[in-house]
Order: structure tokens, then sequence, then C-alpha cells
């Protein structure tokens, strides 16, 4: 590890702060106070996923009462359904 110096350390921070320090022009705040807000969600995407959400949530259901069907835990209820692939 290189050994620092510091009073070269102190002379760089102070030289820095004195360029800091020197610089007043702040237009670039004003420009940036002008910029419009970002966007906090994707457009229409509330729409979007609250259909895949009930889609997601229908095929679930579908596939649960299709296994219970199956394994006969329904089979006095309903009548059953050919395999699905089979016609």
């Amino acid at each position: 590890m290189p050994e620092i110096d510091d009073d070269e350390l102190d002379a760089e921070l102070e030289a820095l702060g004195d360029e800091i320090a020197l610089d007043d022009d702040t237009s670039y705040l004003d420009e940036a106070s002008k910029a419009p807000n970002a966007p906090t969600a994707i457009p229409g995407a509330d729409s979007v996923t609250n259909k895949v959400v009930v889609l997601v949530h229908f095929i679930k259901a579908v596939l649960f009462f299709r296994f219970f069907l199956h394994v006969g835990l329904l089979g006095g209820f309903f009548v059953p359904l050919p395999p699905l692939g089979h016609a």
C-alpha cells in the first residue's frame, strides 16, 4: 500500500475546496428542477397486471380441479372428463 503524505493530502483537499467554492454557476440546478418527473409505473401496467393475475388464478383453479377429478376425490360429484390432449 502506498504511503500517503498527510500534508500533501490536506493541500489537495484545500485546493479542491477552493475550486468548488469558486464555482458560483448554479444554472444546472434550474434545469434539473424544470425536468419532468420520472414515471412511477409502466403506463397501463395495472390493468395488464390485474388481468394476468386473474388468468393465472383461473388456470391454477382449473388444473387443481382436473387433478382432484383425476385422483378421484371429486368423482362422485362430477362426470369425469377425458384427459387433456385426447379427443
